[in-house]
């Protein structure tokens, strides 16, 4: 998504993928956002294994903290992502299979935050997930955790 959205928005009006990337982009983040939710509510349901005992209550503070901030961040991604795509009061269509409608119209101003909102919140969502993967091959080095 972070890759077609930085190639998406460098094609010139005569490309051929003009609006077909910007379509392919809104479907895909539809389709994420609904497995987001999936996820979140999965995770309510059936909770990840505690920590372990070996962690210090630093780490354990950092690993809650890094995973809200992440959920929190592609949260905030799909809703900019939302606005976007529906200020000028059109559904967004994906893939053709059903339509997500509009919940505001000709909000224009709307859309040029929304716009600045979600490049700045997908880079932080890529050097936050950079930063989570170094702690977890860290922590495995030092504990063996992915093994339990």
């Amino acid at each position: 998504m972070f890759a077609l959205g930085l190639w998406m928005v460098t094609l010139s009006y005569y490309d051929g993928w003009y609006h077909k990337a910007p379509e392919l982009h809104k479907s895909i983040g539809i389709l994420l956002m609904m497995g987001l939710v999936i996820r979140v509510l999965w995770r309510v349901i059936s909770p990840p294994p505690g920590p372990l005992p070996s962690y210090s209550p630093m780490t354990r503070l950092a690993a809650k903290a890094g995973h809200l901030a992440l959920y929190l961040l592609l949260f905030a991604i799909g809703i900019s992502g939302y606005l976007i795509s529906t200020a000028d009061g059109k559904p967004i269509s994906v893939f053709g299979w059903f339509d997500v409608p509009a919940t505001l119209s000709d909000a224009g101003a709307q859309a040029d935050f929304a716009g600045a909102l979600h490049f700045w919140l997908a880079w932080s969502v890529v050097v936050l997930s950079v930063m989570h993967g170094f702690m977890a091959q860290n922590q495995q080095r030092a504990e063996a955790s992915f093994h339990r």
